[in-house]
């Protein structure tokens, strides 16, 4: 599940909710090349981790394969469906010869105008074939909850497959019937399903079905404004869990993804419900950011009591006593957002590392009288340390501070300095160093 699955099962849960309503969880596994059992137990546990928690039974659609067929015989028997046995070949030359005119790729309905001598041929040598709507001559209107009024020319559509040679149905003629007969009264989808719309509501007119209303979502984009994808920023929404975005963070976000909340902060489930109004889904894409889910990460983040911030990501962290535990998620949950952060600030502040070249020159680069009274220093008071060595006036006090700063977590940036040196003991400070200063004198 992408990003822009989970919107679009995020919109229905809200709009379902708001309206009193059933969100009901549909598995289309007809395509048995692309079904997989391990990727519908990953979608049913990730929308429980999500709290999206669907009523009724999962409906599979490989188990309904008898109803799609009576419904297609129907169609066939009222000659609103014909058997075409083209075979591929022949539809390959005839798009091409389309495409070399310059016409859209459509279905000519050679077949649909067979004899029955011709098909009885066909049928005698068990020859293959698909079931095509047979599309009539009529405008299809209907009123889009997103995209309000929409107008369709039958002319303009094909003969459409509803089931394919090996008689599985094709997407839309299986959506089309399972809506109708579970009684949705409402869809909300991405808008490439568009265009399926009108085909679904002649075959549901043909058959006497009921139809729902249905609602296009804005497409997503990426990063570099084309169509959101692997290249330019989607992840699957479990790597996004994984790496230890929290559910809240994701939910938030995304249902910011083409509709507006007054409000500009974290919402809990309920109040993502209560304040969802499909009126406020935007007709124009909205394009995925990743700062924007950091922005309400990081609220999320901060506001994690110590106690829970502990049990959830210092389980297993050895700290020199309590106080400077206590310390280090005071001061290290203020300056991350993710639990790999945590992990790495942790590394940085209570294991040596090892500098590169480059970090060791800067240090060198320094006047080698200052050098050697920076590292002059044991178990007295850093700071009183740090004062000393400014007082000398060799070194601006700026790069006095950075240079301490590597030298205690080998990074540019973070926390404070002075908190930086409330989350070592003593002894910590001295051996870094004392562990820098060996590095410096290896190279020299």
């Amino acid at each position: 599940m992408h990003v822009g699955n989970l919107r679009t099962a995020l919109f229905n849960f809200l709009f379902t909710k708001k309206n009193n309503g059933k969100f009901l969880l549909r598995i289309e596994d007809t395509d048995s090349s692309r079904s997989d059992d391990n990727f519908k137990d990953s979608i049913l546990k990730l929308l429980l981790e999500l709290d999206l928690n669907y009523d009724d039974s999962v409906l599979y659609q490989s188990a309904n394969y008898e109803t799609y067929h009576h419904y297609s015989k129907i169609l066939l028997e009222n000659k609103s469906a014909y058997k075409c046995y083209c075979s591929n070949e022949r539809l390959n030359e005839l798009h091409a010869q389309q495409s070399n005119n310059k016409l859209p790729p459509r279905y000519d309905g050679k077949c649909k105008s067979l004899s029955n001598e011709d098909i009885q041929t066909f049928t005698n040598s068990n020859q293959k074939f698909v079931l095509r709507f047979n599309v009539p001559n009529k405008l299809i209107t209907f009123n889009d909850l997103v995209k309000k009024n929409q107008t369709f020319k039958s002319e303009n559509l094909d003969d459409f497959v509803i089931l394919k040679s090996d008689k599985s149905p094709s997407f839309l003629f299986a959506n089309a019937i399972d809506d109708s007969l579970s009684k949705v009264t409402h869809v909300l989808r991405g808008e490439d399903h568009l265009s399926n719309t009108p085909k679904q509501l002649l075959i549901l007119d043909k058959l006497g079905l009921k139809s729902p209303l249905y609602g296009h979502l804005p497409i997503i984009l990426g990063s570099d404004g084309k169509p959101l994808s692997k290249r330019n920023g989607s992840e699957a929404i479990k790597s996004f869990l994984n790496t230890g975005y929290l559910p809240l963070a994701l939910l938030n976000y995304i249902a910011r993804l083409g509709h507006t909340y007054d409000e500009n902060k974290i919402y809990n489930l309920l109040e993502l419900t209560k304040y969802f109004d499909v009126t406020k889904v935007t007709k124009s894409p909205s394009k995925f950011d990743i700062e924007q889910l950091d922005y309400y990460q990081n609220l999320i983040w901060k506001k994690q009591i110590n106690e829970e911030f502990d049990s959830k990501y210092l389980g297993e962290l050895t700290f020199s006593n309590n106080e400077q535990k206590q310390m280090f998620t005071t001061i290290i949950k203020e300056n991350t957002k993710l639990p790999y952060e945590v992990y790495s600030w942790y590394s940085s502040l209570y294991e040596n590392k090892i500098f590169s070249e480059e970090d060791l020159n800067h240090i060198n680069e320094l006047p080698k009288d200052f050098i050697d009274k920076l590292f002059n220093f044991n178990s007295n008071n850093l700071l009183e340390h740090i004062e000393h060595l400014s007082a000398l006036k060799v070194v601006k006090k700026g790069i006095i501070f950075k240079t301490i700063r590597k030298i205690l977590t080998n990074r540019k940036d973070g926390p404070k300095l002075n908190e930086i040196i409330q989350l070592l003991t003593k002894d910590q400070i001295v051996n870094k160093f004392i562990h820098v200063k060996e590095q410096l004198d290896a190279i020299i």
